[in-house]
């Protein structure tokens, strides 16, 4: 059976007769790192105290079960094992055991039968841990990668407190991570009962990342305005004929900030995003305030240089746009990717086709609507909506990479 069979077995090291913990877990932390593997299997007592021990928890393969997935929490282990108490396996399996195969003692009455079923389960359970570590192991090393070395940098906002991008995109990329593991061991009872997708779950974790990448590359500011203008841009004038620079309260002029609208100029490395024009409001023909006189009543608009023609991103004049930017991730994304990363302006260009074929799918998912405001409710959109594939999953990777990076990443690679 052995030699039929397609799984190339390596025994790693024999361990000595008589060797303690300490000695088994140093030589199982060296040759984890030494290599690259893709499975492991680790039998649940290693030294030969383990063997007077009856207490799981002080079992030496659990403690090397541990150092094997800090190492690499995406690398299966199955446990080899004697035992049948419910205790020790669910211990193993708090700490991420993948799978377990029963030794069953030589002096049992077995039959040739049994233990050739026993074999195939085993080679079965290996086979579906190396399809799940194929699936997950790319982007694991993708995510290693970024966390080496990449483009963000933390800033100040507001006070001395500083940002924290770079754990925040963490928490989301090992999001990502955790929920794809679980896509790929989800049972089919509860997929089909509960109604839920792990996988388009991963998605949406994986694109939340382009949140945090945004507000992490612009500058936003809350600028003080020279002067008051009227909608045409021609300057207001007080009682003594002099430009109007402050409020009535004397205290500068500044962007929106209230709590149901908070206006922001946006800027990328000294490219402007978006900025806001503001003019009076009039009761009658007098300037319209508030009832305690402190500031001026304004309306606005929001003006940037980019917008959106015909599927190609363009960079014209300042000019009034509909959208509300600051809400549009895609316009913000495609920003920066053109102005930033010098991009394509549309889908010819490989990185900005990632990026809509992402947008596209995200906006017809079942968990969102995104931009379609007529769905049919008559219709069960988990049985009939789009389908998040692994394909999908590493196209939207490849973008959150290069958007970290500057480059695609290597266990990835892009399809031109």
């Amino acid at each position: 059976m052995f030699e039929e069979a397609t799984i190339e077995f390596n025994c790693i090291q024999e361990l000595k007769k008589g060797q303690n913990r300490q000695e088994v877990l140093r030589l199982v932390e060296n040759i984890i790192k030494a290599d690259d593997w893709s499975l492991i299997l680790l039998d649940i007592r290693l030294a030969e105290q383990d063997r007077q021990e009856d207490d799981s928890a002080n079992f030496s393969g659990l403690k090397a079960l541990r150092i094997i997935k800090q190492h690499n929490p995406v690398l299966p282990v199955i446990m080899f094992t004697a035992s049948t108490k419910a205790k020790t396996l669910n211990s193993f399996a708090e700490n991420g055991a993948d799978g377990f195969y029963i030794k069953h003692s030589p002096d049992t009455s077995r039959t040739p039968e049994i233990v050739r079923n026993d074999v195939i389960s085993l080679f079965a359970l290996v086979k579906n841990c190396l399809q799940k570590y194929a699936l997950l192991s790319p982007f694991w090393k993708g995510i290693q990668e970024i966390e080496k070395a990449n483009l963000i940098q933390e800033k100040r906002v507001g006070t001395p407190q500083e940002t924290s991008f770079r754990k925040r995109i963490h928490e989301r990329l090992c999001m990502f991570i955790g929920l794809l593991k679980k896509a790929y061991e989800q049972k089919a009872f509860d997929k089909d009962t509960f109604l839920y997708d792990e996988y388009e779950t991963a998605f949406l974790t994986l694109w939340s990342c382009l949140n945090e990448i945004s507000e992490c590359y612009f500058t936003k500011t809350q600028p003080i305005l020279p002067h008051l203008t009227d909608k045409n841009g021609n300057l207001m004038m007080d009682d003594k004929n002099q430009p109007i620079t402050l409020n009535p309260n004397k205290k500068p002029l500044t962007y929106r900030n209230t709590k149901i609208d908070k206006h922001y100029k946006w800027d990328l490395d000294g490219n402007l995003f978006l900025e806001h024009k503001y003019w009076p409001k009039y009761d009658g023909t007098t300037l319209k305030t508030d009832p305690k006189k402190n500031w001026y009543f304004t309306d606005f608009e929001r003006v940037s240089s980019f917008g959106l023609d015909n599927g190609n991103y363009i960079d014209s004049t300042i000019r009034k746009v509909d959208l509300d930017y600051q809400k549009e991730i895609r316009m913000q994304i495609a920003f920066i990717l053109i102005k930033k990363f010098n991009t394509g302006n549309n889908e010819s260009d490989p990185i900005v086709k990632l990026f809509e074929d992402s947008r596209k799918l995200r906006n017809h998912l079942y968990l969102v609507h995104g931009d379609d405001t007529n769905t049919d409710y008559t219709k069960s959109l988990r049985q009939s909506g789009v389908k998040v594939t692994n394909s999908n999953l590493q196209d939207l990777f490849k973008l959150i990479y290069f958007l970290l990076k500057g480059s695609t990443p290597v266990t990835l690679a892009l399809n031109t």
